[in-house]
């Protein structure tokens, strides 16, 4: 399902309320992944979330993220078929974990100097948030709402940069990561 604008996609559902709840869960525990070894050694950026780099090779889930991305593919033919240089999903993804009242609110793409090779951005949601906490897109003049298992993926250029809507009472968990150009040096 393309919502909105047509480069940001929308899977409703890919994955379930019980395999959201269950990744949230081995997250707190940190439990069932390689990290944290313990919560003490999670990222936490005070600004805006705590979370963890995790191994997509190791997730159950990896096969409903590579089949909406080959959906996407399909979509926008653009992308594949030797129109662009050769890309592919990167392995490593985050989990990301926002208290209440905070969010990645700063306006931003997912390609920058530092992270030149990204093509698409993807997200899913692993929680219903009831009031704010999904993800707006300015210059489509589109935001999501943060609903549990719903999955987005979008261009990673400055074309569609986003910003995270607050959650006032709530938290929100978010799985997040990319595609990039494959080095071929």
């Amino acid at each position: 399902m393309i919502c909105e604008d047509k480069y940001i996609y929308c899977k409703k559902e890919a994955l379930s309320k019980e395999e959201c709840k269950q990744i949230i869960d081995d997250f707190e525990k940190g439990e069932k992944y390689d990290w944290p070894k313990n919560k003490a050694n999670m990222q936490y950026n005070e600004f805006y979330y705590k979370g963890a780099s995790i191994d997509l090779t190791t997730k159950f889930w990896i096969k409903y993220l590579f089949e909406s991305i080959e959906e996407y593919k399909a979509e926008h033919t653009f992308l594949g078929y030797g129109h662009v240089a050769p890309w592919s999903t990167n392995i490593l993804a985050n989990i990301q974990k926002y208290e209440p009242n905070k969010c990645y609110k700063v306006e931003h793409c997912e390609h920058s100097p530092i992270n030149s090779n990204r093509i698409l951005a993807w997200m899913i949601y692993l929680n219903t948030v009831n009031k704010g906490g999904g993800t707006n897109w300015p210059q489509q003049n589109f935001s999501s709402k943060a609903i549990a298992g719903d999955l987005y993926i979008w261009p990673s250029s400055w074309t569609h940069s986003h910003k995270g809507i607050v959650a006032p009472e709530e938290e929100k968990y978010i799985l997040t990561g990319w595609s990039s150009f494959v080095d071929s040096t």
